[in-house]
């Protein structure tokens, strides 16, 4: 459950720079399933008018970056420790990042072809592909 509340304000006021509202975003909280939720409030300051931008769309807006943030993002992180990877040159993080995303999109249609819902975990899609690496290297060097 979230609830939101918007005030307009000045630049002046939040000391941020075309800022136009400031966000009161209270939302219950899950870290483990099962787990009795908690409550967290979180400020935001956004530039959009309240003519630009009414509670119910800015609430609209956080929950599309969270899907996403939760999506994609989540399962590059868990899966393949994305945030821990360290590796600063442009082009080698640009090349990691695309493999990543190869190796993500060659997973899905895999777990599909599963049978059995315990063997469509990552780790046994992983566990494959290291028992068979040129497979994945033929899959990435001849797909179109």
């Amino acid at each position: 459950m979230r609830t939101i509340a918007t005030v307009p304000i000045t630049p002046e006021q939040a000391g941020f720079p075309h800022a136009a509202q400031i966000v009161r975003l209270e939302r219950r909280t899950r870290s483990q399933r099962g787990a009795k939720p908690s409550r967290e409030v979180v400020w935001l300051v956004t530039s959009l008018t309240p003519e630009q931008a009414s509670p119910r769309e800015l609430l609209r807006w956080i929950r599309q970056y969270w899907r996403i943030e939760g999506g994609e993002h989540q399962r590059l992180d868990a899966s393949l420790a994305e945030d821990a990877c360290r590796v600063r040159h442009p082009k080698a993080s640009w090349t990691l990042a695309i493999l990543r995303r190869f190796v993500l999109g060659e997973y899905h249609p895999w777990a599909r072809r599963q049978n059995k819902r315990r063997d469509r975990d990552l780790s046994c899609y992983f566990n494959e592909n290291q028992m068979h690496p040129s497979a994945l290297i033929n899959t990435l060097v001849l797909k179109r």
